[in-house]
């Protein structure tokens, strides 16, 4: 199982970027960062709907799309590491999808498998991709038992 993050932003020297590696690099899965570029345009609307079509650009034919936007649910660490462990044994690639400050378009967020939500807070794209690292890394550790989760 592959597990790719398209996100729109760059991480450039970001000091949440050496997080997101840290993490990233403990995980037992091929995690792949792709960044896409924000588009450059007045009208937010189109921004939108712009940038979620080149996120769904990177995503493979059969591949799980999970959008991350606060139209999503609200799910535990546990509901989290239970959809990757089924998915898993799928061998389904899975790819989670972040959108820049105006979000995910509504096209996006229909072709998704699944919507999750960090809340009902609005969190930097950045700091989410951190967040969903760590998250995974949590999950990981409930699948292997280490004792980095603790309920």
């Amino acid at each position: 199982m592959k597990i790719k993050i398209v996100s729109v932003g760059e991480f450039k020297n970001n000091k949440l970027k050496l997080i997101f590696y840290d993490y990233v690099k403990k995980l037992p899965w091929n995690i792949d960062l792709k960044e896409i570029k924000q588009t450059k345009h007045k009208n937010s609307s189109l921004r939108k709907e712009k940038d979620s079509l080149n996120l769904l650009d990177y995503v493979g034919k059969n591949d799980l799309i999970i959008c991350l936007d606060k139209s999503g649910k609200s799910i535990s660490t546990q509901t989290l590491k239970q959809f990757i462990s089924e998915w898993e044994t799928y061998s389904k690639n899975i790819n989670f999808l972040i959108g820049g400050p105006e979000g995910i378009s509504n096209e996006c967020l229909t072709k998704s498998d699944q919507i999750i939500s960090f809340g009902r807070m609005t969190w930097p794209h950045l700091l989410a991709r951190v967040m969903l690292a760590e998250q995974l890394y949590r999950v990981s550790s409930i699948i292997s038992n280490h004792p980095y989760h603790r309920n």
